[in-house]
């Protein structure tokens, strides 16, 4: 994890997108499998940081209903959810605020509410709907600028880091409906990392063939189940035919 944290942004940010894709893999379980205790010491990395997998499964509860089925409010204080804190009812969307919360670690490179006592984290975050502060966010990191753009004084992070701004705000509200699914969050964070590297070689040809946006997201029939009808060769004329002149 400390290795991760001492990347650059863009390899940063991809940390979070590994682990929204085991989230999504979670939720997308049949009934949903809600972790609860999302936090950086759960996420282990591999080969370079390029694979993140999601481990202590400990506290995950499967989910029957619109709600956990549960009277355990489990979690590690600072990654806990504000419903959670409150003892409200709660379900996939806590893993959410927790993934937020691990997001803003990576960027940062801080840690959440370190200069909070412990015990006044559940009132805080839970009724006061406090949250880590956005400056150090949206402030562009100087020893992370080419030598040009820091005498400059310029930072191509800029919208980036705006755009992670908003997605934090997104995933952390204080309102658990208010939060998007995983899969929304995993694809809007991956667009971030676009935006500090461009596009992938294959998503950037299918731009540049003329249908813009639209020409990435487009999808043969095939695969949205209309299979194309297979080829018949031709009949041979029937002897009828041959007679009358038809051919």
């Amino acid at each position: 994890w400390d290795e991760a944290r001492g990347a650059s942004l863009e390899a940063r940010v991809r940390v979070g997108v590994g682990a929204l894709s085991g989230i999504t893999y979670l939720h997308s379980l049949t009934p949903p499998v809600v972790h609860r205790d999302i936090k950086p010491e759960n996420l282990l990395l591999s080969q370079g940081n390029s694979v993140v997998k999601i481990c202590d499964l400990g506290l995950a509860r499967h989910k029957h209903g619109a709600f956990l089925q549960t009277a355990h409010q489990g979690g590690t204080l600072s990654y806990i959810a504000p419903e959670v804190h409150r003892g409200a009812n709660i379900d996939e969307s806590c893993d959410i605020y927790a993934m937020a919360i691990v997001v803003w670690e990576l960027v940062t490179r801080d840690t959440p509410f370190k200069d909070k006592p412990p015990q006044s984290i559940p009132g805080i975050v839970g009724w006061g709907g406090e949250r880590p502060t956005l400056a150090a966010v949206t402030a562009c990191d100087k020893a992370e600028l080419d030598s040009a753009a820091a005498a400059a004084g310029e930072c191509d992070e800029t919208s980036a880091r705006k755009s992670l701004a908003v997605w934090l705000q997104e995933c952390w509200a204080q309102d658990p409906q208010q939060r998007p699914r995983a899969s929304f969050a995993q694809q809007t964070l991956l667009d971030v990392t676009f935006s500090l590297t461009g596009p992938p070689p294959h998503r950037a040809q299918a731009t540049a063939a003329g249908g813009g946006e639209m020409a990435t997201r487009q999808t043969p029939a095939r695969s949205k189940g209309r299979a194309s009808r297979p080829h018949s060769p031709a009949r041979p004329p029937s002897p009828r035919a041959r007679e009358s002149g038809d051919i």
